[in-house]
């Protein structure tokens, strides 16, 4: 009977023994002193910035085997203290180091697990371009008066503020992020009576999402906003006009104004400026983006290919056999080269005519506006758990292991009404080696499906197994079939004649 199970929870490595007991089992007391490898405790190994010799790894995992540790989580720190050592990350001795840890892993019998990157939270580094870093898309607002014969050149939309601050790029890095833009669309509206906004439309548009307990006064969910907006005062979407065509490479956008006062909106993609963290100062970098199964794959083959070539032959149960993803501590991404594709090809209709409401303007009502928010949010969540890291597993030979806890800025947006759950699976398992993923950020989600499950720390059991628990928008899934029905009858954004 196999009476133990592996169990990850709250966002700590652990591996917790679960008793199962028939009505005539027995507890082996002898079971309780020498407990199968399954049974052993992981620890984290933090390496701190470049302070690691032969010596000191040889003496940490006699000590760990001693102790009966199973498994160790290896992840870079460049935390500031203890100051910097001599072996650089990623460095020929950096490799010939992890390599010599791993092979005195595998003599001991003790499981190692290496993070997809350096720092404990993602997966980057220096090797990450910003055409592959996480990225918004942001949009400047120009307002004109017709009839006029337009002819300036658009402002670039500003970047957003990363989530973490500047002060945590480099000055190379803050040079990338300040001047990276890419054209998506141009598009004109008439403008509305009044300045009528969307209340919480940065994180509906998931520009940010602070993790809930990380400060105060963030929200558990996203209230849906009901308020009856005049048509007036609302942007009409079947009055969006597609200018793109009429803007040359160098932002001049040369336009005949109809009557009227019109808002023309430049709609580009910035970097988010999210970089790896706590990382030693060679591995600092950008974020990968977390919509861009090549940009990731482009990551972890340039990265894991030294990491699996420094370790050399590996045997199961034993040595280096995972590669772990950590916690989810990079704030919120609303863009990529492909995103809008993908918006249309998974949602049924073009995001174009409805692209205002990501700067808090109400497409023709709060509801429709709450509604495409709500799919803007669930394209995303559907990007990041698509799992990209499991094609470098399974070229690997890798068994598939997910650590899911909580995607905070996307996931908490994502069941409907009726209990839906997101797609990402939980403990599954291939073979070979193992990929460990944990999507998590800090807080607590509150129930609104009417189910009686227990949630903690973003985590529930649930027919024994567990899994992530993204979080019902309040109202937003219950607009329905009606208001998708509206949605889907606005047609492409026209050009103008």
């Amino acid at each position: 009977m196999n009476i133990l199970r592996r169990i990850v929870c709250g966002g700590v490595m652990s591996l917790t023994a679960v008793i199962v007991l028939g009505a005539s089992a027995s507890i082996d007391g002898e079971l309780f002193k020498t407990p199968p490898d399954s049974a052993r405790p992981w620890v984290y190994w933090y390496f701190m910035d470049g302070n690691t010799t032969r010596e000191g790894m040889k003496a940490d995992l006699d000590a760990m085997k001693k102790a009966g540790i199973g498994g160790v989580l290896i992840l870079e720190i460049g935390a500031g203290r203890p100051p910097r050592g001599p072996v650089e990350f990623l460095s020929p001795k950096w490799l010939e180091l992890f390599g010599y840890a791993i092979a005195e892993a595998d003599r001991l019998g003790i499981e190692v697990a290496v993070g997809t990157g350096p720092g404990w939270c993602g997966a980057g580094g220096k090797s990450v371009v910003p055409d592959d870093a996480m990225q918004h898309t942001v949009a400047s607002e120009t307002t004109v008066t017709g009839p006029l014969d337009y002819s300036s050149v658009l402002p670039i939309p500003a970047p957003r503020a990363p989530f973490f601050g500047v002060r945590t790029l480099t000055s190379e890095l803050r040079k990338e992020w300040e001047s990276y833009y890419r054209d998506v669309a141009v598009l004109a509206f008439p403008e509305p009576e009044g300045a009528e906004r969307l209340p919480d439309a940065d994180e509906k548009a998931i520009y940010q999402r602070a993790p809930f307990s990380s400060r105060p006064g963030v929200k558990p969910y996203l209230p849906t906003s009901h308020k009856a907006v005049p048509p007036e005062k609302c942007v009409d979407p079947a009055k969006v006009v597609d200018l793109t065509a009429k803007m040359d490479a160098s932002g001049r956008l040369t336009w005949r104004v109809p009557e009227g006062r019109w808002t023309i909106l430049r709609v580009g993609r910035r970097l988010t400026g999210q970089t790896t963290r706590p990382a030693p100062k060679p591995g600092l970098g950008f974020e990968t983006s977390k919509f861009d199964r090549g940009a990731i794959e482009r990551h972890l083959h340039d990265y894991a290919d030294k990491i699996l070539a420094a370790a050399g032959p590996r045997r199961p149960g034993r040595g280096l056999t995972t590669l772990h993803f950590d916690s989810w501590e990079m704030s919120a991404q609303n863009g990529s080269a492909e995103f809008f594709k993908e918006f249309e090809r998974r949602r049924g209709y073009s995001p174009l005519p409805y692209i205002p409401a990501i700067n808090g303007r109400i497409v023709r009502s709060t509801e429709i506006t709450e509604r495409f928010l709500f799919d803007w949010r669930q394209t995303a969540q559907e990007l990041v758990t698509a799992s990209p890291h499991q094609g470098v597993c399974a070229q690997q030979g890798a068994r598939d292991v997910e650590r899911t806890v909580r995607h905070e800025p996307v996931l908490r947006h994502h069941v409907r009404r009726g209990g839906g759950r997101a797609d990402v699976r939980v403990l599954v398992e291939r073979h070979g080696m193992s990929c460990g993923v944990q999507l998590c950020g800090v807080g607590l989600h509150r129930a609104h499906d009417g189910a009686s499950r227990r949630r903690r720390g973003g985590v529930h059991r649930e027919r024994g197994v567990l899994e992530a628990v993204p979080r019902l928008d309040e109202g937003a899934g219950r607009l329905g079939a009606r208001l998708r029905h509206q949605l889907l009858q606005v047609p492409h954004v026209p050009a103008p004649a």
